[in-house]
């Protein structure tokens, strides 16, 4: 199976979508801070595009995406910048790094639960040509960069580790 979490009115094809509202692609209207409603080991890819900064209990949601997900299952999560994180609703900030935590390669407070395949930070519009500051992120984040240059995203794929 293959799950979108927060798909909102814009469900990618082939997805499973789960959402909060009623929209019209919306297969299941659930609150996903009470989890994912599904059994374990039954998800083989997750798509998540901004979503994951209004969840009230991040720790809570990886443990459910990794638990209702098969080993080598792909998790590829899309995510508002903090340079751009203006929005009142949103419960969190996400940088470069974000859920490294749960890599097997950075083996911190969390069982290990993923490895990274890719992170990658989204310049858009007028930013466009400073994609290159994926080859220095933690300058860029770490610097005065990041207030004269904006990232609009952080994209975050993930593979599972059972």
């Amino acid at each position: 199976m293959k799950l979108e979490l927060g798909c909102g009115n814009a469900k990618k094809k082939g997805f499973y979508g789960i959402d909060l509202l009623k929209y019209p692609c919306v297969d299941k209207v659930w609150d996903l801070n009470k989890g994912i409603p599904l059994k374990n080991n039954t998800v083989s890819e997750i798509y998540t595009a901004h979503f994951l900064e209004h969840i009230d209990d991040l720790n809570f949601m990886v443990e459910e995406m990794y638990r209702v997900c098969k080993n080598k299952a792909r998790i590829l999560i899309r995510v508002p910048h903090f340079t751009t994180n203006t929005y009142e609703q949103h419960k969190r900030n996400f940088r470069y790094n974000s859920l490294r935590d749960y890599e097997a390669a950075f083996p911190g407070y969390f069982k290990p639960y993923f490895k990274a395949v890719k992170r990658k930070l989204v310049f858009g519009g007028f930013y466009r040509p400073f994609q290159f500051l994926n080859l220095i992120p933690y300058v860029y984040e770490n610097t005065f960069i990041r207030s004269f240059v904006f990232c609009s995203e952080v994209i975050i794929l993930l593979e599972v580790i059972k």
